[in-house]
C-alpha cells in the first residue's frame, strides 16, 4: 500500500505520520511504502518503509500499488483512477481537495476521512478489506475518466484546436 502524504501536512493536516506509522505497524500481513516530506521521527514499524522526499522511485511504486493513502490533490487521484488504484484520502484544508475526496467516495471508488475521523485502524482495517469492491467500482463508474490515456490526450488536443 503507497502512501502520500503532502509536504503541508505537518501543519495543515491532521494526518500525523508518526501516530499513522504506529497504526500501519499493527496491520502487520500489509506492507506499507510512505513518502513524507515531514517523516515520523520515531521508530518506524517494520512493515513500513519511509522516504523522506518523492523521487523517481515513486511512479513505479504506484504502478504496483494495490491500494493509496493520500491528500486528495486532483493530479494523484486522477493517476490512481487510471490505474484502477482504490484510494483512502485525507485532504488538506482546501476546498478543491474536499470535493475531490468527495467524488472518490461517492464513486465507490475509495474512502474519505475528515478531520472527525481521522486515519484509524477501523477506518484503515475497513478500507483494505473492500479494496476490491473499490476497483469493480472504479471499473464501472460513470464518474470517473476511464478511456486510455492516449486517447484523453488526443481529444483533449483536438478541443484545443477546434477553440484554437
Amino acid at each position: 500500500v503507497l502512501i502520500y502524504l503532502s509536504g503541508y501536512a505537518k501543519k495543515k493536516s491532521f494526518v500525523d505520520a508518526a501516530r499513522l506509522t504506529s497504526i500501519l505497524g499493527r496491520l502487520t500481513s500489509w506492507r506499507f511504502k510512505m513518502y513524507a516530506q515531514n517523516p515520523p521521527t520515531t521508530e518506524v514499524p517494520s512493515n513500513v518503509r519511509v522516504h523522506a522526499t518523492l523521487s523517481s522511485e515513486f511512479v513505479n511504486d504506484l504502478s504496483r500499488a494495490s491500494a493509496l493513502i493520500c491528500t486528495a490533490g486532483f493530479t494523484l487521484l486522477s493517476e490512481a483512477m487510471s490505474l484502477g488504484i482504490p484510494v483512502l484520502t485525507a485532504p488538506l484544508f482546501s476546498y478543491d481537495q474536499h470535493l475531490c475526496a468527495r467524488v472518490i467516495a461517492e464513486a465507490g471508488a475509495g474512502m474519505a476521512v475528515d478531520s472527525e475521523n481521522s486515519i484509524s485502524e477501523e477506518v484503515l482495517t475497513e478500507f483494505l478489506s473492500r479494496l476490491e469492491e473499490f476497483r469493480l467500482s472504479i471499473v464501472r463508474s460513470d464518474k470517473l475518466l476511464r478511456s486510455p490515456s492516449r486517447q484523453v490526450i488526443r481529444e483533449i488536443c483536438d478541443e484545443i484546436v477546434t477553440a484554437a
